[in-house]
């Protein structure tokens, strides 16, 4: 199936297109105008679209994710940069003080670690638009069907207050990035 707004390709039981998050029917039964439930939907996303990969994630990963309050992604890229940090720290630290028989053991133990964490934070690039679509997707549904009785105006401003981000998160993301950068040069 194709998207009728961005021409995507998509699964033919999908309910929203995970590109640019156009809705394909009225799955909430109660809502007869469709548009204006796509309007929440381009506001909850400021109207962009979506690729496969996210390249925003992909270059300030927790810091964007948790400015879109996407946490769980966000705890996935922080972890991940964290282990690897800390994983080439070691292994530096372990190439020039130790034997050769331990260089070998880093080569099978601590290798599957790092592409562990590679393999995560490329997830999460490719998952992100996706997941972030979603969770729009969701919010609008249960925003309307909560406040069936509301007009149009009272949906788009509770919208409009969800999709801001919590400046107190980026700032503290911002900080633990600082963190990150300096913690490697002590090490």
């Amino acid at each position: 199936m194709k998207c009728p707004k961005c021409k995507a390709n998509i699964k033919d039981d999908s309910k929203f297109c995970i590109r640019c998050g156009e809705i394909f029917f009225d799955y909430l039964g109660d809502i007869n105008n469709l548009d204006s439930y796509n309007d929440l939907m381009r506001i909850y996303t400021k109207d962009k679209k979506f690729g496969i990969f996210s390249f925003k994630y992909f270059l300030f990963s927790f810091i964007y994710a948790f400015s879109k309050k996407m946490y769980f992604l966000g705890i996935c890229g922080f972890l991940s940069i964290i282990v690897t940090k800390f994983g080439v720290s070691f292994v530096m630290f372990a190439i020039d003080s130790a034997p050769k028989k331990l260089g070998v053991a880093y080569l099978f133990y601590v290798t599957p670690l790092f592409m562990a964490c590679a393999g995560l934070y490329l997830y999460c690039c490719f998952k992100f638009n996706e997941k972030y679509i979603e969770k729009a997707y969701l919010y609008i549904t249960n925003l309307i069907r909560d406040n069936k009785d509301e007009d149009y105006s009272f949906l788009r401003r509770k919208v409009e207050q969800k999709r801001r981000p919590n400046f107190i998160v980026i700032f503290l993301s911002i900080i633990l990035f600082i963190w990150l950068i300096f913690i490697q040069n002590m090490i």
